[in-house]
């Protein structure tokens, strides 16, 4: 989610100390390389570093990181419009025969996916890069017993990736039990990725004599950037939770971390689904697993599901939470999948459960599936939303034979624009986020055709027919929903594009890896693993002890000149004030008012000083600076309403100093080798410091760091009226810092000084007075300097999304004047009229908004 950090801003001051008249009007000066965190201390602003803290202001872990331990982003480089920050992954596919390698067993790519000017798909090609030959796998058969026409969804093998050796790419790990022995050993293959030639490790980690079905995932359990392996082996009464230890090729068991999960009651199946995800602020992963039970009586079949949370290595996988997979006012489910997701775009994963709620034997038989989510551990896995879905098919009745019986429904939580922020799929439904649409909001559907065929007579969708899993496949930075289903030839990839003409509103099938066909009968049992075996995308992992709190230099919001009044001519000078924001807090809410806010910025050198450029760059930037903002936005604290207030004849300087949590990642991949080996640092904003200072009180402190405001902005003297400027100075500073026509500055005046023992006042009030086309807008780009390491190259300044600093005024925003009355024994020889105008100039290199008087 956006980067909101609030303060508000509500400034009055009085009249300026001494300045002499401005001699170059823009104020350009360099500002030094003193000792920046001085200067900030001797300005108020205490640089000290404190802890983080979530929002609920508990500390956050000393190992957080905005990224997590490791993180990765893709390059898009192929579709029309490419603008997300999916990993790019191969697919390693097992079971159906691929047919541009002519094997059951292939780890290929998709290359030349695109969409034509004219809106048309070319669906690209398949390129194997890896064909395993059968029978030296014979693994691939799976002897489980289970025909594909049943109602189990049984299988000895399954395969999943992950880093498992910190270099920064995906290795493939396949778990299976090796049925060509008595023996009957669970044996972990593990392919190696592409940079060390896709050699083979493997080890027997269990005895799988027992083992009726078996599940693996990896993840980075530790928190050290090298994800684990865990296995869910199922056999008659139960299924235990194995966590590996060791490296490929001598694996183990850590018996001391072994789960039991038994059954509930006498069944005849229980499989397991399993998925890991960052459910906490720690960098660590947790894992989420659901268990099925399957009952078959005569006649009919039924079943239950329950889902386990279980904590990261540091408890011992402690757990967390466990319940039915059920909602309030919905059915249980008998059979259910899990995927973990930031479907909230707060930076954490949540949980989506989704199964079905009743088993078809006939068309008249259509069931339906529930889909809920559960909050993170920060949320304390509270209900975030349910819904029920028709998981039947409505030309079911069509078919002449049998009928499809349905006993699985897939889920999963692809990033479908590549914004960070996921959507479900829950079967044929894809829903939006929750980001920014009320929960469930049902976004696409994909056709029936995609799932069954009418000539697919008798066939049973579950995980022994059908695969579906979520990854960028087609290399455009998006998420895909990867389908497979036997009885139609191929692997399907549907996508969302930027095409919106593509499709329905640009979700569409995007490519297909053409495979053999297959009768719902064959025994296939397919696998479908994304893996990111090369150097296509950037990897990175947080380098140990690499945090510090760093504070910017003082950057200018505002620079305000004293009320136009004289000493010595008989004026109430403590009516003389100037405001900058609202002058009646009690009506102005901080929506209305000024405000300050910083945005995550993102930086990468290397030890050859590769420089980061071009639409790559800039790319990479949008991309790490938008997951980088959703997880600060979650564990950082907002801002807080503030007021500052200035006594008489004095000029006054608005700042802000923004602290940065900087992390720094080792780049470990990317597709310019260069970068190999170098850094990225992560900036993540606290609460910005504002504050307001007398303007002489400013310069005394900052000289050596930052440009003095002196005569580059004023030409007043406190207290002295003749020093103010004229109306003609003040075209004249309008025409030069106003745009064309000096249509950027606004001003109002003049009127005439009273006479008495008040006072009288003037304002500018943004939303009723200001027309349109007026604007005081702030738009630029510098680099900033920082207390501690290298100066925040591009540091952007701002209105727009993409700035690192935005200063706003919103509706309501005013500009207010108060000047004192004379005296009625002074009045008529002092009398004089006063203005008020503001622009806005660059200073130093920034740029602020001025507020100025003129005196008639």
């Amino acid at each position: 989610m956006a980067l909101a950090l609030l303060i508000v801003l509500l400034v009055a001051c009085g009249a300026p100390g001494t300045s002499p008249p401005p001699q170059n009007g823009n104020g350009d000066g360099n500002g030094g390389n003193g000792d920046l965190a001085t200067a900030l201390n001797a300005l108020g602003a205490d640089t000290t570093t404190t802890a983080r803290v979530d929002p609920q202001g508990d500390p956050l872990p000393e190992d957080y990181a905005p990224l997590g331990g490791s993180a990765s982003i893709g390059v898009p480089d192929a579709l029309a419009g490419a603008s997300g920050s999916a990993t790019i992954h191969e697919l390693f596919i097992a079971g159906p025969t691929v047919t541009a390698s002519g094997s059951r067993i292939t780890l290929l790519e998709l290359d030349d996916v695109l969409i034509d000017g004219d809106g048309t798909v070319q669906q690209g090609t398949a390129s194997p890069l890896l064909t395993l030959n059968e029978v030296d796998h014979p693994w691939v058969d799976d002897d489980s017993g289970d025909g594909a026409q049943s109602n189990n969804g049984r299988s000895l093998r399954a395969a999943a990736s992950g880093d498992l050796d910190g270099d920064g790419l995906d290795e493939i790990v396949v778990v299976y039990v090796d049925t060509a022995l008595a023996a009957r050993p669970v044996r972990v293959l593990t392919i190696d990725d592409s940079e060390d030639g896709f050699g083979e490790m493997a080890s027997n980690v269990a005895d799988g004599s027992e083992v009726l079905d078996v599940q693996v995932a990896t993840g980075d359990f530790t928190g050290d950037g090298v994800a684990s392996v865990v296995l869910a082996l199922a056999d008659a009464t139960g299924v235990d939770l194995l966590f590996l230890e060791g490296e490929p090729g001598s694996y183990s068991v850590d018996t001391s971390l072994t789960k039991r999960i038994a059954a509930t009651t006498d069944v005849d199946q229980i499989t397991a689904r399993l998925a890991a995800g960052n459910l906490d602020y720690d960098n660590a992963l947790e894992l989420v697993v659901v268990v099925n039970e399957l009952i078959t009586t005569t006649g009919s079949v039924t079943g239950s599901a329950r889902y386990f949370v279980f904590d990261d290595a540091s408890t011992g996988f402690d757990e967390l939470a466990s319940g039915a997979v059920s909602a309030v006012g919905f059915a249980a489910a008998h059979v259910a999948d899990v995927a973990l997701g930031d479907i909230t775009g707060n930076g954490l994963d949540e949980i989506v459960l989704g199964g079905l709620t009743s088993f078809n034997t006939e068309c008249s038989d259509q069931p339906e599936a529930v889909v809920m989510a559960l909050d993170n551990a920060i949320g304390g896995f509270e209900p975030l939303g349910a819904t029920v879905v028709d998981a039947g098919f409505a030309d079911c009745a069509a078919v002449a034979f049998a009928p499809v019986q349905h006993r699985f429904f897939h889920v999963t939580t692809p990033d479908l624009d590549g914004d960070g922020v996921s959507a479900i799929q829950a079967g044929r439904y894809v829903f939006a986020s929750f980001r920014d649409e009320a929960t469930f909001t049902l976004m696409h559907e994909i056709p029936e055709a995609v799932f069954w065929q009418r000539d697919a007579t008798n066939a049973h969708i579950t995980t022994n027919t059908s695969a579906i899993v979520a990854a960028d496949v087609t290399s455009d930075g998006r998420e895909n929903i990867v389908m497979y289903h036997q009885w139609n030839p191929g692997v399907r990839v549907w996508g969302l594009s930027t095409e919106t003409s593509v499709g329905v509103d640009g979700f569409a099938e995007l490519s297909r890896v053409p495979t053999a066909e297959y009768t719902p009968v064959d025994d296939v049992r397919p696998l479908l693993v994304p893996a990111n075996v090369d150097h296509d995308s950037v990897v990175m992992a947080y380098a140990a002890a690499s945090h510090e709190l760093v504070f910017t230099e003082p950057m200018l919001i505002a620079v305000m000149a004293a009320a136009p009044c004289g000493e010595g001519i008989g004026q109430n000078l403590d009516g003389c004030s100037a405001t900058f924001g609202n002058a009646d807090v009690t009506t102005v809410t901080a929506e209305t008012t000024v405000s300050v806010s910083a945005s995550a910025y993102i930086g990468a050198k290397t030890a050859v000083n590769v420089p980061w450029l071009g639409e790559f760059g800039a790319q990479k930037t949008r991309s790490l600076t938008v997951r980088a903002s959703a997880s600060a936005g979650a564990s950082y604290s907002v801002g807080t309403s503030r007021r500052f207030t200035s006594g008489p004849l004095e000029d006054a300087v608005v700042f802000s100093t923004i602290p940065y949590d900087r992390y720094v990642y080792d780049v470990l991949s990317h597709p310019d080798p260069d970068m190999i080996g170098g850094t990225i640092e992560v900036m993540v904003p606290r609460e910005p410091i504002v504050m307001k200072v007398e303007r002489e009180f400013y310069n005394e402190r900052i000289s050596d760091v930052s440009t003095p405001i002196g005569s580059n902005v004023f030409d007043h003297v406190a207290g002295d009226l003749s020093t103010y400027p004229g109306v003609s100075r003040k075209n004249e500073l309008l025409g030069q810092f106003g745009g064309p026509l000096g249509l950027g500055g606004l001003q109002n005046g003049p009127l005439s000084v009273g006479e008495g023992s008040g006072s009288t006042g003037l304002g500018i009030d943004v939303g009723a007075e200001v027309s349109a086309g007026t604007s005081l807008g702030i738009e630029y780009t510098r680099s900033v300097d920082v207390t501690a390491g290298p100066v925040l190259a591009g540091y952007s300044v701002g209105y727009g999304v993409d700035a690192s600093l935005t200063v706003s005024s919103g509706e309501s925003t005013s500009y207010d004047v108060s000047v004192g009355d004379l005296s009625s024994a002074t009045f008529a020889e002092h009398q004089y009229a006063f203005g008020m105008f503001t622009y806005v100039q660059p200073i130093g290199g920034q740029q602020a908004k001025v507020i100025n008087f003129w005196v008639e």
